[in-house]
């Protein structure tokens, strides 16, 4: 929709950027950032169409923008400053704009509407523009730009005169219709948590106004979260080999697979088919699990039902942790966050799985062993052992020669035993 091909621009003999390069595509929130003075607000300005670059060239839906009709342009490409622009006398007079120069009647409904969903009082209309606070201010130059559902919406440092409780409203707000209107999204800021809701990141060098970096936050979280994560990989990797449970491989194929669903699912989901859909994110959820517990049973010979058990805890593991991780805000119920915490999630809980089951088969054979006394040498010249004595364990195993303590303990052969008890 939106390219820049080597985008660059001069004030004097000062270079404030150079050699920009990237494309905007429809539903699709960018973020740029960087430290004061590297030309943030000066490229969202040439986006806007509000200055010209000195170099390079501006495409919007693959032609010049320089041959395009600003004000055209304009109403499909949306820019909200840093500092709001409000004219005439009252907050009525800056929502009818939009309206006005396209020369059709004013809808008060959705004036009413848009003032709930920023929350601000319908009496707000009729006040002057010199007695709003900043925060009303970049709210009503916000809803003013978004009357008209644009293609593009350009925000320069838009939440920065606001609470945090009008902040979370406002960033909410705009990433709802992102979503729904599928607009794309430019956004320059310096808060941490909106860059944490990014699909991409450009940050700018200072002094020469250089993209440094075009990088993707793969799963929406802060590098902070992704050492975490890998930490916590590393220690179920450590037990695994402590323990002798052999699921070195499976955590790693876990960890593959948590990335794969990441990079294909979300982005089939949210690009491809473009859908948001909670249920489709909750069958993906279960799949993971269904994957761990199938994993995980795998690695339970002496548990009977283990894929049923493990499917049980993992998935409720699973489900109390990412409903705790969205109730507090940490991320989003959306399939490219959900979906690889999921992954995560169920890997570590697999080991945790494969931890139990182990400590359980380890228990049943030292109770076996124990009932079997050991005071007896079954080891003959031919096999190595001799047979058991079925009177010693007739109240251990069934007719077809399962053990069946307790009722649940099924894939324990006497073979088993007899090779554990009886092992050089």
């Amino acid at each position: 929709m939106l390219q820049l091909q080597n985008v660059g621009y001069l004030a004097g003999d000062a270079k404030i950027l150079n050699n920009i390069n990237f494309s905007l595509r429809a539903g699709e929130f960018k973020l740029i950032t960087g430290p004061s003075g590297c030309g943030k607000s000066t490229l969202l300005k040439i986006v806007a169409s509000l200055i010209s670059p000195t170099s390079g060239t501006l495409l919007f839906e693959g032609e010049d923008v320089s041959t395009l009709k600003p004000e055209i342009y304009r109403q499909q490409v949306s820019y909200c400053a840093q500092t709001p622009t409000l004219f005439g006398d009252t907050v009525y007079d800056n929502l009818i704009f939009p309206w006005q120069i396209r020369n059709q009647q004013p809808d008060p409904a959705i004036f009413l509407d848009f003032l709930e969903r920023f929350a601000l009082p319908d009496s707000i209309l009729t006040k002057n523009i010199a007695e709003l606070s900043g925060g009303e201010k970049q709210r009503i130059s916000l809803i003013r730009n978004l009357q008209f559902m644009p293609k593009v919406l350009l925000l320069d440092e838009i939440t920065s005169a606001l609470d945090e409780s009008n902040k979370h409203n406002v960033n909410e707000m705009i990433h709802r219709y992102v979503r729904e209107q599928n607009i794309a999204v430019l956004w320059v800021t310096h808060d941490k948590d909106e860059i944490n809701h990014a699909d991409k990141v450009i940050t700018l060098q200072p002094h020469a106004g250089e993209m440094q970096k075009h990088a993707m936050n793969s799963h929406n979280i802060t590098n902070e979260s992704l050492a975490l994560a890998l930490m916590l990989v590393v220690v179920a990797i450590l037990i695994s080999h402590k323990e002798k449970l052999a699921l070195e491989k499976d955590i790693l194929w876990s960890v593959g697979r948590a990335i794969i669903q990441l990079i294909i699912v979300g982005y089939v989901l949210k690009y491809i088919f473009s859908v948001d859909d909670a249920s489709l994110t909750l069958l993906m959820v279960l799949f993971i699990c269904f994957n761990a517990a199938w994993n995980a049973q795998k690695r339970s010979k002496y548990i009977a039902k283990a894929f049923i058990s493990s499917f049980i805890a993992i998935t409720v593991g699973a489900g109390i942790t990412l409903a705790v991780l969205i109730l507090s805000g940490s991320i989003e119920f959306i399939p490219m966050q959900v979906i690889p915490i999921a992954g995560m999630i169920a890997g570590n809980a697999m080991v945790a799985v494969g931890l139990c089951y182990n400590n359980l088969g380890q228990r049943v054979i030292s109770e076996t062993a124990t009932d079997s006394g050991e005071t007896e040498s079954w080891r003959d010249a031919e096999t190595g052992f001799s047979d058991i004595d079925s009177r010693q364990y007739s109240r251990g195993f069934n007719s077809d020669g399962r053990f069946s303590k307790n009722g649940w303990l099924s894939e324990f052969t006497r073979n088993d035993v007899r090779a554990d008890i009886c092992r050089d």
